[in-house]
């Protein structure tokens, strides 16, 4: 068994109020690998914020074990200095400039800023003035700029001589192929990201709103899509429906409608509350531009909610037949969808029915690849390959710093009048 350092900064957050998926992903490793005896040291920044799930992880470890740093600088200095042999990240971007001999085994979750660097609604999400300057009226220039910066970043890190690479699907691993040509196949693991649906259950009662996530990330794309709800509701269609946005900090969309009472706009939600408005949605709308993977539509086949979703990049790949897919940058074909699920009450049973079975697939393959992956990270560098991962046969009868997944901290209350099914 190697001597393997855990990248926990990937497990915390820069701030208090913060939530991204690879942290979700990191602590699902890390409490597997606890759970199944590995043996391993664990790295965590001492300005980033450890939360209490965190911190009950940490309590399972002997307390030489965990390593407190304060920058990338100390970071290195403590992979040489304990002679570790590999250093495993969930978020490897930043180590571009990794110098250690410890060989770096890192996740690439997707190449977003290289496939999606800049969008038109870009801007509205941006804090920084000038950036919002430029990126409303130079919007190609923005593009190039960065991703000729994140170009120059993966091919450091993909050209490390002593790198592993992990991708959590096939979207990212092809990719990756496609714009970084000496890579080979077999230089990149397929491991679909680990997920959790505890505590999620469907609800007795149903409500009466779509929702949507991570309003204040330009890559989700929710612009497009309240406006989209927006004219629809102008035209006298949805009856009795409203639209639950999260993840609104730093973004005022309320002065972009219209129809101001049909919209509830909040910040972060505590995971609970989250838990609760997925349960009790009338529909999902994850209308995203890029994900390497994506977890709210899965979290929400947990729940028996019917899922419409944009046809980009990783996302078929994941949802199969049970979501409803349109075109993420075509307002008249997403609301073609919301429209069928509205008022097409056999569309909406199907969906449920198959988000049920695509649910149980992943979870399947899942339980079958975690020891995988927790063999191909802690084992030693110099064992045979692995046997190939599972690979799923395609169900054709239906059609920089740290990334984030499904948002979401307000003491807004739930939405009430909840309807029967």
């Amino acid at each position: 068994m190697k001597k393997v350092l855990f990248d926990g900064i990937a497990c915390q957050y820069e701030t208090k109020d913060q939530f991204h998926g690879g942290a979700e992903y990191s602590r699902n490793l890390l409490r597997e690998a606890l759970d199944k005896g590995y043996v391993f040291d664990i790295v965590l920044f001492n300005n980033y914020y450890t939360d209490d799930e965190l911190s009950k992880l940490l309590k399972k470890m002997p307390s030489e074990r965990v390593h407190n740093v304060d920058n990338k600088a100390q970071l290195y200095n403590l992979i040489d200095s304990e002679g570790f042999d590999r250093f495993f990240s969930v978020l490897p971007y930043p180590y571009y400039d990794y110098p250690c001999k410890a060989q770096l085994v890192g996740v690439i979750h997707g190449l977003r800023k290289v496939e999606l660097p800049w969008d038109e609604n870009a801007w509205r999400t941006e804090r920084r003035a000038w950036v919002r300057f430029v990126g409303k009226h130079f919007p190609k220039h923005m593009a190039r700029k960065i991703q000729s910066q994140k170009l120059k970043e993966f091919q450091r890190l993909i050209s490390l001589p002593n790198v592993k690479l992990i991708t959590v699907s096939d979207h990212t691993k092809y990719a990756l192929l496609n714009y970084f040509p000496s890579l080979k196949p077999r230089d990149i693991r397929v491991y679909y990201s680990p997920f959790s649906v505890n505590g999620l259950k469907p609800a007795p009662m149903i409500s009466d709103y779509f929702l949507m996530l991570n309003a204040n990330r330009y890559e989700k794309n929710i612009y497009r899509a309240i406006k989209t709800f927006d004219r629809l509701f102008s035209d006298g269609r949805l009856k009795g429906r409203r639209v639950v946005v999260t993840g609104c900090q730093r973004i005022n969309l309320r002065r972009a409608v219209k129809n101001k009472d049909r919209f509830m706009f909040m910040n972060n939600v505590p995971i609970e509350e989250l838990r609760k408005y997925y349960s009790e949605a009338f529909c999902l709308v994850y209308p995203s531009l890029n994900e390497g993977f994506g977890y709210p539509p899965l979290k929400a086949m947990a729940c028996e909610v019917p899922v419409i979703a944009s046809t980009a990049a990783s996302i078929p790949e994941v949802c199969a037949s049970a979501a409803l897919y349109f075109s993420p940058t075509n307002t008249d074909d997403l609301a073609n969808r919301i429209l069928q699920i509205d008022l097409n009450e056999d569309l909406r049973a199907r969906l449920v029915y198959e988000g049920k079975k695509r649910l149980d697939q992943l979870l399947k393959r899942q339980s079958k690849e975690i020891d995988q992956e927790l063999q191909f990270i802690f084992g030693p560098a110099d064992s045979p390959e692995p046997a190939a991962e599972p690979t799923e046969t395609p169900d054709t009868s239906d059609t920089s710093t740290i990334p984030s997944d499904d948002s979401t901290a307000s003491n807004a209350p739930a939405p009430s009048k909840p309807s029967k099914k």
